[in-house]
């Protein structure tokens, strides 16, 4: 904090202030008005991505992935350690429009009869094989986990994707 930061943080402060009292007396939009309608839109989305979170949570409950409850984000951080130097069943199919041929364009390969190493390998076979994004855990200080959002209602479709690609590995 230098002496200028806090000369502009508190001028601003003030600005904001003066601005909306005057703005008060000429009955027009204030700064705070839309500062409470953004924080009202916010509380009715709570509860929808709270059904969301639980949805997802839900599908992976019958899997061996250890998915802690998040408290205020709209991630999950399911961990895969249980599923590490596991491999998928070499009758693994492919997410509907893939074929090898597009496999072989993108660089990529079948993880039929693969060995999941870490996260990494995970949210590929996610991606090929479920048509599913998820992002590894490592990159959030979370190794052996991945990241899967429930900002909308296909979030529980990726979830039962995601646990259909996990009845694949041979346990």
């Amino acid at each position: 904090d230098t002496p200028t930061a806090k000369l502009t943080f508190n001028a601003l402060a003030d600005y904001t202030f003066r601005l909306d009292r005057l703005l008060a007396t000429r009955d027009l939009p204030r700064p705070t008005d839309a500062f409470n309608k953004a924080s009202a839109k916010r509380a009715e989305k709570v509860p929808v991505l709270e059904a969301w979170r639980d949805a997802v949570l839900a599908k992976f409950a019958d899997t061996d992935l250890v998915t802690p409850k998040p408290g205020g984000s709209f991630y999950a951080f399911p961990s895969i350690e249980n599923y590490i130097g596991k491999k998928f069943s070499a009758d693994l199919k492919l997410a509907d429009g893939l074929d090898e041929n597009k496999l072989k364009e993108l660089g990529l390969q079948s993880w039929a009869g693969r060995e999941i190493t870490c996260a990494a390998d995970f949210a590929e076979a996610a991606m090929v094989h479920a048509g599913v994004g998820i992002i590894p855990g490592d990159d959030f200080d979370a190794p052996n986990s991945f990241r899967i959002a429930y900002v909308e209602d296909r979030a529980e479709e990726a979830a039962e994707r995601l646990a259909a690609l996990l009845s694949h590995i041979e346990m």
